[in-house]
């Protein structure tokens, strides 16, 4: 099937794309139940594990855009190429590292490699299929990366305990991650218009559009309310609630599985309801369960609330990313830099979240902190509801 088959029939691109995705985000995962090994390893501080995360951000906000607007010229299959030996490669430089430096470096190439992986990918889906399917086929890639994030911390932590040895998971997700890429050679051929212009000419005109604005605006502000969420509720449950890391192990994998399965469900609805009240719910029912962090002392119940935190998470981001699409095909532009505009709000997002939220956490409380937040989304609801309506006949500033 190429970019010209209109009727969207044929979900094998869809099915590859979303393996691909879903080893990409295991990979990601794998070291987490591990980090404790290197601490120890390497002698790390705490301020030093900490820039592992911050040096894989940076590189998240540096890199989208250039390899979106790389692959509008040069191609797509080229990146998903890079961004599997990358993550391979990254893996193996993980086990092999012997000290901060190494293990820095490979969190780079990891970075590096991910970023080519997702920009790509979903530019692929946007090249495979018709505006009327979309939604659903989005929201299956993404419901990919969630299964992915869920099976990397799952498969790493019992493999090590078992074998009692660190290397193995690493070698098993570098061997898929090689399997991923060789794999990607039989995706069927892409059309698409190369770009001519330059990236920030491309931007420029997109920014055009409300509807981008809008969608920028959600994606920033999605990403930063997990982004708060996940280092930031971890503290709040060990230090206020005493829950032990089996606990908290089970809300993050309520929600991650929350997230796996609403979010086809929402891309599917986006395709029959209007996107801008889903997202508008999406964002209503985010800042309805921040709250909800604070007042729930039942742990049972806590991992329940975890399930409505996930299908807000899906009500929003399922629907937000045709928007993207949409501004694409009214300027008549290229997918590469559109998705690589998202993965650069991501990244943004995931810098603004964890540094507003542990101030707010540090200096004001950890209840404070949760209902900030709870009051941005609410604020943001009608904004983006004005912003991101349907477009006119004759759209200028559409």
């Amino acid at each position: 099937m190429t970019a010209g088959d209109k009727d969207g029939a044929s979900l094998f691109p869809l099915a590859l794309l979303s393996l691909i995705i879903c080893v990409d985000a295991a990979s990601y995962g794998v070291i987490v139940p591990v980090m404790p090994h290197f601490v120890k390893k390497m002698d790390l501080t705490a301020f030093d594990v900490s820039s592992l995360y911050i040096v894989y951000g940076c590189v998240m906000l540096a890199l989208p855009i250039p390899f979106g607007a790389l692959a509008d010229r040069v191609g797509r299959l080229p990146f998903i190429y890079l961004g599997m030996a990358c993550k391979a490669l990254a893996l193996v430089g993980i086990v092999a590292a012997d000290g901060y430096w190494g293990l820095l470096a490979a969190r780079v190439i990891d970075a590096a490699g991910g970023i080519a992986t997702w920009t790509v990918a979903m530019a692929l889906v946007a090249d495979y299929y018709p505006r009327e399917v979309l939604g659903s086929r989005f929201g299956t890639l993404m419901a990919a990366g969630e299964v992915g994030t869920l099976i990397g911390p799952l498969l790493s932590g019992p493999l090590v305990d078992l074998t009692d040895k660190i290397y193995p998971p690493f070698f098993i997700m570098a061997g898929l991650c090689v399997l991923c890429g060789v794999l990607a050679s039989t995706l069927p051929r892409a059309e698409w218009t190369r770009a001519g212009g330059s990236p920030l000419g491309e931007l420029s005109r997109l920014f055009t559009s409300r509807r981008i604005v809008a969608a920028s605006i959600v994606y920033v502000a999605g990403a930063s309310f997990i982004g708060m969420i996940e280092p930031i509720l971890p503290l709040y449950l060990d230090e206020k609630l005493r829950f032990s890391p089996t606990w908290i192990s089970a809300l993050l994998v309520a929600v991650g599985g929350s997230v796996a399965i609403c979010m086809p469900a929402a891309g599917w609805l986006s395709q029959k309801v209007e996107t801008r009240k889903l997202i508008a719910l999406g964002l209503v029912v985010s800042a309805f369960t921040m709250p909800g962090f604070v007042l729930i002392m039942d742990r049972y119940i806590l991992v329940c609330w975890m399930v409505l935190v996930g299908a807000g998470w899906a009500l929003v981001f399922a629907p937000v990313l045709p928007l993207f699409t949409d501004a694409v095909r009214d300027k008549d532009g290229q997918y590469g830099v559109a998705f690589g505009l998202t993965n650069a709000l991501w990244a943004s997002g995931f810098i603004i979240g964890p540094s507003l939220g542990g101030g707010l956490a540090q200096y004001a409380g950890y209840a404070v902190s949760f209902i900030a937040f709870s009051a941005i989304l609410l604020a943001l609801s009608p904004i983006v509801w004005s912003m991101a309506r349907p477009r006119s006949k004759a759209p200028e500033n559409d």
